[in-house]
């Protein structure tokens, strides 16, 4: 979620993402970043699994907090959009997200199939085009959705 956060906002707080097997990923923002001060450091969080979490006793402080960082209102727009999302929904948008947003920086066309050629071009992404929820028609419906959600731009730039 926190890739997603990073795109509506836009803060450059989090942009140390690597293509990872689930999708972008960060690993210093789970281990020595807000996650582990959150959760363990402040107690802003209280983690229900290992990627889901609930406001812990101090929320509020979290908020106000936050609310020098980045937008409040646009990341929580986001989150409630994304609430209902299993791990598996959220892997298939941030990669084909991450995937749309390198194309543009190339100049490139952001389309279903030059989405399905770029992920199949990255060692860590290559396997995910066996599932389903990576055919063309998915990525199709995956990029309409961040167009809608103005994630990406009808003509594939981000919106600011």
């Amino acid at each position: 979620m926190l890739y997603l956060i990073e795109a509506a906002t836009d803060t450059g707080l989090f942009n140390e993402f690597r293509k990872q097997a689930a999708g972008p990923y960060a690993p210093s923002l789970r281990y020595q970043g807000p996650e582990d001060i959150a959760v363990r450091q402040k107690g802003w969080l209280i983690a229900r699994k290992d990627t889901h979490f609930k406001p812990g006793r101090k929320i509020e402080e979290a908020l106000k907090y936050a609310q020098r960082y980045i937008a409040i209102e646009p990341a929580a727009s986001l989150l409630e959009e994304f609430r209902t999302f299993r791990d598996d929904i959220l892997e298939r948008w941030t990669t084909v997200h991450a995937a749309a947003v390198e194309l543009q920086r190339r100049g490139s066309a952001v389309t279903p199939k030059t989405v399905l050629a770029h992920i199949q071009s990255i060692a860590e992404w290559k396997p995910k085009l066996s599932r389903k929820a990576f055919g063309v028609e998915r990525i199709a419906q995956t990029l309409e959705g961040l167009r809608k959600m103005r994630l990406l731009s009808r003509e594939g730039r981000n919106v600011p």
